[in-house]
């Protein structure tokens, strides 16, 4: 009866964590879909999360010393209150909102040709609040605690990062909050991976290309501090250069926003 109350209470706890999120993550949105959200309600989102996670840090489910994250074990009685929650929910959150991203992504086929039946079928509202979401919970846990969940949170960001709607913004935001709470050894084998995403999202919209310098800046700064003589050095700098060449005005309206 005791675990039949439990499974109960994680579900709705996931799903008013999820509704937490998304009026939450409306406070930083450029979205349509999301601007009907007051700021107050976003607020107060936020904070009944974290009233949330103190209750569950008191609850059998939540009370536990250890937490474990695949092959990693992380110190229950060390985690902040305020954090216990979202590290509990990052194993399971994660890998549904990077399905509900995927969904309406553009595959491609094995000839190379683009096709992009699944967002047909698929609204990409979805994808943009799944990654608006999923921004935000990773936004609730830092240093040291994010390095532990790299392996779950790199796949996630880079599925956002390769969305085609304008909002893979929040891959690019989920990316930095990253560089700027683990260690480089705990990015791993993920690096390469990474640093050619950045590449390859060089060429964005005038509107998250700041965004992209950022990302792009600081994690090839980050994973190559001991390798100034890394080619990644050189492949960002070329394609920043080679975007500047095709989108002049985006160079002045970069140095234009970052002088202000």
């Amino acid at each position: 009866m005791l675990l039949s109350l439990l499974s109960d209470s994680q579900l709705e706890i996931t799903d008013f964590s999820l509704c937490c999120a998304a009026l939450a993550s409306a406070s930083e949105s450029t979205y349509n879909q999301l601007f009907w959200v007051p700021n107050s309600l976003s607020l107060a989102a936020a904070s009944a999360f974290k009233d949330l996670s103190k209750s569950y840090a008191a609850m059998p489910a939540g009370n536990h010393d250890l937490i474990k994250f695949g092959k990693l074990d992380i110190d229950f009685k060390s985690l902040p209150i305020d954090k216990i929650l979202a590290i509990h929910l990052i194993p399971q959150l994660l890998p549904l909102l990077k399905d509900t991203i995927k969904q309406s992504a553009i595959d491609k086929s094995i000839d190379g040709h683009e096709i992009s039946a699944a967002s047909a079928r698929v609204p990409v509202a979805y994808a943009i609040l799944a990654a608006y979401q999923f921004r935000w919970f990773i936004s609730q846990v830092d240093y040291p605690y994010l390095g532990k969940v790299c392996s779950l949170v790199i796949p996630c960001a880079l599925t956002a990062l390769d969305h085609w709607s304008s909002d893979k913004g929040q891959g690019m935001v989920s990316l930095i909050h990253l560089a700027k709470n683990v260690n480089a050894a705990e990015i791993g084998w993920y690096e390469d991976v990474i640093l050619d995403a950045c590449c390859q999202n060089i060429a964005s919209d005038d509107e998250i290309w700041e965004r992209v310098v950022q990302m792009s800046v600081l994690m090839v700064t980050f994973t190559q501090k001991s390798n100034p003589r890394s080619i990644w050095y050189e492949k960002l700098l070329n394609e920043m250069l080679s975007h500047l060449e095709r989108q002049p005005e985006t160079g002045a309206a970069y140095c234009m926003a970052t002088a202000h």
